[in-house]
């Protein structure tokens, strides 16, 4: 199977699907929390974006903000591939594409957030020169409209990898 590689190609339609059919396959399901619809928007209007294909059916996907050229700073908000075409490099095709893509245009680090339960995924970016900079942490509380917290299982915090290029 041959995967093919592009940047900023994929439709708002075909990205907003893919978050809405994958969102079971994160560790904490992108639902509980953000609305998908105005995050895939988000994503659409201001981050660049890294896909792989097969058979021209998206199967991977990175998402890096680099718009903060006077810090020279960018961020990886999101990195996906589905469950059938994992173990195949294309995770690390990507960051290097994204990674290629931050230098080229003159930013010297790149940060992004991960669980701490989300082993596949640290030995990724430690594999792509990641390191660890800061552990983020939250507190959930009540939604000031009237919504109730949702419980974040395995969430409590995250560690802040940054990679300097």
């Amino acid at each position: 199977m041959d995967i093919s590689y592009k940047k900023n190609t994929i439709s708002k339609e075909v990205l907003k699907n893919f978050l809405i059919q994958n969102d079971k396959f994160f560790i904490t399901p992108l639902s509980e929390g953000l609305c998908i619809l105005d995050y895939a928007e988000k994503i659409y209007r201001n981050a660049e974006i890294f896909e792989a294909y097969c058979n021209n059916e998206l199967v991977g996907i990175l998402c890096m903000y680099a718009n903060n050229k006077l810090a020279g700073y960018a961020y990886i908000t999101l990195i996906m591939v589905i469950p059938n075409f994992r173990n195949r490099k294309i995770a690390s095709v990507l960051m290097n594409n994204a990674v290629n893509y931050a230098k080229e245009n003159g930013f010297f680090r790149i940060g992004l957030n991960v669980s701490p339960y989300n082993k596949t995924a640290i030995k990724l970016y430690e594999n792509n020169g990641f390191k660890f900079k800061k552990i983020y942490m939250e507190k959930s509380m009540k939604n000031p409209s009237g919504g109730g917290e949702k419980k974040r299982e395995n969430n409590e915090y995250s560690f802040f990898c940054s990679l300097i290029i």
